[in-house]
């Protein structure tokens, strides 16, 4: 997904690696992510580059291959595979990418080919019937499987992989890590609410619960960010309720440092969706010493020990997320010992150098 920031930032891993790398779009987005074009540009150690064709017509084929189920754009990456003769091909996420590769299968055929799952296209399309299936082929196709959290490496070969299982790293890659302030999280004043209410993502939900914590609220900041419409109208119905402005930050609104630095500022990080791999923001909240909240839907079980550096909150039971946020806004303790722990898992898992150290070894001439 060349409009992706996990894309970019996975490909920003291997700048200074002497790689050769074509990037061939999986779905119909012109944009290309601002980090993207710039590893384009021709100034680093990895070559990177994306067909012009693809690039401006991707829309175009996108669009056809609904009616034509893959297979012109399957057509097109079995002639580019042919042209390049690549050491390795890399779907990286499997509903675009996976379902991509199937469509050039032929061409695939003898081929190191690398899958990349991606937050829930295993966990929560691998339970629907019409994607199960076709999940499966795409694992039957793979040499190599690259997941984010064990869970979803069990999962693999439940549906029936029997490739080589790659080691479990963050899938957008690690983190430059803050140093280590002296103040303590407890004494920051924001609760942050990360903004996706579409598909798996409810923050709605989360701003809609909040009018009940009354008090507990007095003299805290609720911002939520990467806010979509459905967001913003949910925050205007807190704002009512409150009495008070609720600091909404639209989706693309900010830069991704000005994310971190506005984690860094916030007691409570709050992700509530009905599903998940391992939550990159939820790691880098706790990475700048936001106490996370996260449903249990994820993986998140993986990083933290809930009800002591985390909690997990099953999704749709609105009195479970009220407890736990009224802990989290409350138990200075709690917050300030988990800040605590977290950044030392962050320091062993997280780091930007460890995790590219790993990362490299996906692209190893031999398997």
């Amino acid at each position: 997904m060349v409009d992706s920031i996990h894309t970019a930032r996975w490909l920003n891993q291997f700048r200074d690696e002497p790689l050769d790398v074509e990037v061939f779009p999986s779905t119909p987005h012109r944009r290309l992510h601002p980090l993207v074009r710039e590893l384009a540009d021709g100034s680093h150690a990895m070559r990177l580059r994306i067909s012009p064709g693809m690039r401006r017509l991707a829309l175009v084929w996108g669009v056809a291959d609904l009616l034509l189920g893959n297979r012109l754009r399957g057509w097109l990456l079995s002639r580019r595979v042919r042209q390049t003769d690549p050491m390795l091909i890399h779907a990286l996420e499997i509903q675009h990418a996976g379902y991509l590769v199937l469509a050039a299968r032929r061409a695939l055929s003898g081929r190191r080919l690398v899958v990349t799952n991606w937050g829930s296209d295993i966990y929560w399309f691998g339970r629907r019937a019409r994607h199960r299936h076709r999940i499966a082929q795409v694992l039957a196709l793979a040499t190599d499987y690259s997941a984010e959290c064990h869970r979803d490496h069990r999962l693999a070969v439940e549906m029936g992989f029997r490739g080589r299982h790659l080691p479990v790293i963050p899938n957008a890659g690690g983190l430059r890590l803050p140093e280590v302030g002296s103040e303590r999280p407890s004494r920051r004043k924001i609760l942050l609410v990360k903004g996706y209410s579409t598909f798996m993502g409810r923050a709605d939900e989360v701003l809609a619960v909040l009018p009940r914590l009354g008090s507990v609220l007095d003299g805290i900041e609720v911002v939520a960010y990467s806010a979509d419409h459905r967001t913003r109208r949910a925050a205007r119905g807190l704002s009512r309720a409150l009495g008070r402005p609720v600091r909404v930050v639209a989706k693309h609104g900010l830069t991704h440092a000005e994310v971190l630095e506005l984690m860094e500022t916030a007691r409570v990080y709050v992700g509530y969706s009905m599903s998940d791999a391992i939550s990159t923001a939820m790691l880098e909240a706790m990475a700048h010493g936001a106490f996370p909240i996260q449903t249990d839907t994820s993986c998140a079980d993986e990083w933290i020990i809930p009800g002591e550096t985390g909690l997990l909150v099953p999704y749709g039971d609105a009195d479970v997320l009220l407890d736990a946020l009224r802990r989290a806004l409350t138990d200075d303790a709690l917050v300030d010992d988990a800040a605590v722990r977290n950044t030392a898992v962050c320091r062993e898992r997280l780091d930007a150098d460890a995790v590219r150290t790993i990362a490299t070894t996906f692209y190893a001439a031999s398997t």
